[in-house]
């Protein structure tokens, strides 16, 4: 489903994660940092428009199939689809150990 005008929000730990992830980029490379950023929300953007485009994230428990997930530049993004748009719940690093949530 393809929506227009769909809402993006973002709780207060993924916030925090993507704080975290792009201080790591910065620090190592100013044009890393801009790359990863500019990925990260064009992919949520494109979650937001047609939230079912990526796969069921697997380590949500009980996942009613809402909560979904994708992977950019080594950045796995979970996302909640709600119906008026969709709420980033959190990012990790892929080398990071997972986490069922």
């Amino acid at each position: 489903m393809v929506k227009k005008n769909a809402t993006i929000e973002w709780t207060l730990f993924a916030k925090e994660d993507m704080k975290a992830v792009l201080k790591y980029y910065k620090k190592n490379s100013q044009q890393g940092y801009v790359l990863v950023k500019n990925a990260i929300v064009e992919a949520v953007v494109s979650a937001s428009k047609s939230s079912e485009i990526f796969k069921a994230d697997s380590l949500k428990k009980d996942n009613d199939g809402t909560v979904r997930v994708f992977t950019v530049y080594h950045t796995r993004v979970a996302y909640q689809i709600k119906e008026d748009g969709i709420i980033i719940l959190r990012l990790r690093h892929t080398s990071c150990e997972p986490q069922e949530y």
